[in-house]
């Protein structure tokens, strides 16, 4: 793969990993502010909208619904085209010129973008190892552990999967090591009690905790677990990605108190009380006791201890509430992106945008390309050609290839770059700027430039010859992609060129 290719899909990569931080961030927002209100209560509703978040990261940055109700406050969001016009005034003044310069001559592949993934995928890859390591640790611990017998625990078990309708059958081991009680596995569960407890007097306090563990079963929580330590490991970067694994593991606790007291023979209170006799038995004896999430904090205990009062009876009490939470998060949160009904009207005001920069008197530039044909226009493309990008700034111009490139009028040049250097070059396989009076104008896909920076040109002059594309991820043939900024912003290179008479 070439070096200039590499650095973009780098950076079509980066692009869409920053789109997806941006709508993580804007969802985490009202799951924060819902969280807040409604403290222990509604855990339900609290996971799905955490949920959402995370979805929200899986998820592919330009998802959009079949309709999408952001249009329709389309007049009271603010115009997100300010952004277009930032980034053309920042490429006219050479910002982007050479965006992903390589880190050092000797290793020109390793540019800035490239840098950026590796190191992403070098820590996601350690991150993911770290995750695995810790389930391979409790899955050793399981293994070793030995099948507990006692009849009254196996009875347990089995009145405890009767209530919870689990057919997958479900087996209790017991081992020396000081970690909280924990479950593992989906398809073949099993559940892990340290000794110390089971050594407890009272016969309610071991049936509380055989039904809360039978709980992380019904609602197959170990796949929840995995599913976020790998969304944890690949969006390490995004601070809402671990506040929703956070939250996630919080409502999925209270969730499993509510069902084991909704379901159970246990009032809440005497629930309450067993779970305060195990928090005060179990001492975690070593770092990897924490991940089970029996004890966690004070303000965590006592937030599980004050959902109780409302537990019994009412079991999981706001699904259909949360069902309506879902809905509508997906109706009014999910689509960020707006639907394409919409991209008629936007592509029409960026044509007006673009006509608003272009001056009273236009000048007369003669065809860069003789004999040529025009191909894309300057406009917003529709949905079905975007690739890697959404505006096509400038006009394509159809030629044999090694056509003679010339100076649509007298200028100075300002830059000529030659290979893959940069996002435009790796695309063109080099391109020269040429400042006409108040205008400049980027002539791509050239090869052999006869040019230098600073050079003077007068019309008409060659300054290099067409070559066909080396890397385009649109598919497109061989063609001259002239682009022409007025006072920092693209403006539509046609007109200019159909008014020479």
């Amino acid at each position: 793969m070439h070096a200039g290719q590499l650095d973009v899909i780098s950076y079509l990569l980066l692009v869409d990993l920053f789109y997806r931080s941006v709508y993580v961030f804007v969802l985490c927002i009202p799951a924060i502010v819902v969280s807040w209100w409604l403290r222990h209560r509604l855990p339900m509703l609290q996971f799905i909208l955490w949920a959402l978040v995370l979805l929200r990261a899986v998820l592919p940055a330009g998802y959009a619904m079949p309709f999408s109700v952001r249009e329709a406050l389309v007049p009271w969001l603010p115009d997100l085209f300010g952004f277009v016009e930032l980034r053309l005034w920042l490429v006219g003044h050479g910002w982007f010129a050479v965006a992903s310069p390589a880190l050092t001559e000797g290793v020109p592949w390793l540019t800035w973008h490239v840098a950026a993934v590796l190191v992403w995928t070098l820590i996601s890859s350690i991150q993911l190892w770290r995750f695995f390591a810790l389930r391979r640790f409790y899955r050793a611990l399981y293994t070793a552990a030995e099948p507990v017998t006692d009849t009254t625990l196996t009875a347990s078990i089995e009145r405890w999967r009767a209530r919870f309708r689990i057919r997958r059958p479900v087996v209790l081991r017991t081992g020396d090591a000081a970690v909280s009680p924990f479950t593992i596995g989906v398809f073949r569960p099993g559940v892990y009690i340290p000794r110390s407890l089971l050594e407890a007097p009272g016969s309610d306090e071991l049936d509380a905790i055989v039904g809360h563990e039978l709980a992380h079963v019904q609602r197959l929580d170990d796949l929840w677990i995995l599913v976020q330590g790998l969304l944890r490991s690949l969006f390490f970067f995004l601070p809402p990605v671990h506040l929703a694994a956070a939250q996630l593991t919080r409502q999925r606790e209270l969730l499993c108190d509510q069902l084991a007291v909704s379901r159970g023979q246990l009032s809440a209170r005497s629930y309450g009380r067993s779970l305060l006799a195990v928090i005060r038995r179990t001492v975690p004896g070593d770092p990897h006791a924490a991940p089970a999430h029996l004890i966690g904090d004070a303000a965590f205990c006592s937030a599980r201890i004050a959902a109780l009062k409302d537990a019994a009876g009412t079991g999981v009490r706001g699904v259909g509430v949360s069902v309506l939470v879902f809905a509508l998060g997906v109706l009014f949160v999910l689509p960020l992106h707006p639907h394409e009904r919409g991209q008629a009207a936007k592509a029409e005001r960026f044509q007006q945008r673009a006509a608003a920069g272009m001056p009273a008197s236009a000048p007369r530039f003669r065809m860069p390309l003789e004999d040529a044909t025009f191909g894309g226009g300057f406009r917003m493309l529709p949905p079905a050609e975007r690739v890697s990008y959404t505006y096509h700034t400038g006009l394509d111009l159809i030629a044999p290839e090694g056509s003679p490139i010339l100076a649509m009028a007298a200028g100075t040049v300002e830059h000529v770059v030659v290979g893959a250097r940069d996002r435009i070059s790796a695309r063109t396989g080099g391109y020269v700027v040429i400042r006409h009076g108040e205008y400049l104008a980027y002539y791509t896909y050239l090869a052999h430039p006869r040019v230098s920076v600073g050079d003077t040109v007068g019309v008409g002059e060659k300054i290099g010859e067409l070559r066909s594309p080396p890397f385009s991820p649109e598919g497109k043939s061989t063609h001259m992609h002239l682009e022409i900024m007025h006072k920092g912003r693209s403006i539509d290179p046609a007109p200019l060129l159909r008014s020479r008479s």
